[in-house]
């Protein structure tokens, strides 16, 4: 009993709650319980694929040059949600009706299947790139956060890389993907910035 006890302190049992460290979403800020202040970028995909190593440790040299004056701690966060194809399914759908060619139609017939068949099984993903800056929210106000985002902003897209700093709506679909990866909808226009708890001894859900 004594040594379980003892584990029991060392690992205490959190709840939900405790675990999700996010005190208040304002604005284009979000402000965790321990007292920091995050901003986040939406950073647009680039394709590295046509590159040659040159021009990828160009691109990489020059990041390094923006960001580094900037002087403030930041994250990389990768998500990955599933993709509604119903749009790329009904266009290819379109182009068989209008195509004569028995041949064509059984490509595209196949191809239908297979993007439909992929997302069922969650096999149609996509791969979100967040960056995000923190600073301690005792010495530092949103308007502050914003400017340093904002300065992050200035610095990629110098590096012609596309982003978008994510307003109040935005952060909150983001944190809702982070606990929820099955969840897509993230182009709607109403939102909700409670996030539901699971309290103890609620067995029911």
């Amino acid at each position: 009993m004594a040594i379980q006890a003892i584990q029991k302190a060392q690992n205490p049992v959190l709840s939900v709650q405790q675990l999700i460290n996010i005190k208040d979403i304002k604005g284009s800020c979000l402000y965790t319980k321990d007292s920091l202040l995050f901003s986040y970028l939406k950073v647009q995909p680039i394709s590295t694929g046509l590159m040659s190593k040159d021009e990828k440790a160009r691109m990489v040299r020059n990041m390094t040059q923006e960001i580094s004056p900037l002087n403030v701690p930041f994250k990389i966060t990768l998500l990955s949600r599933p993709t509604d194809v119903k749009q790329v399914v009904n266009f290819y759908e379109n182009i068989k009706q209008m195509t004569p060619q028995s041949n064509k139609r059984d490509s595209i017939t196949k191809t239908v299947r297979y993007l439909s068949e992929s997302s069922q099984t969650g096999g149609v993903l996509e791969r979100q790139t967040f960056l995000s800056a923190y600073i301690p929210a005792s010495n530092h106000t949103d308007v502050d956060m914003l400017q340093i985002i904002t300065q992050f902003k200035n610095a990629l897209e110098h590096c012609n890389i596309r982003c978008d700093i994510l307003d109040e709506k935005s952060i909150v679909q983001m944190c809702a993907l982070f606990l929820n990866p099955n969840y897509s909808n993230t182009f709607v226009s109403e939102y909700d910035n409670n996030f539901t708890i699971l309290l103890e001894g609620d067995a029911n859900g």
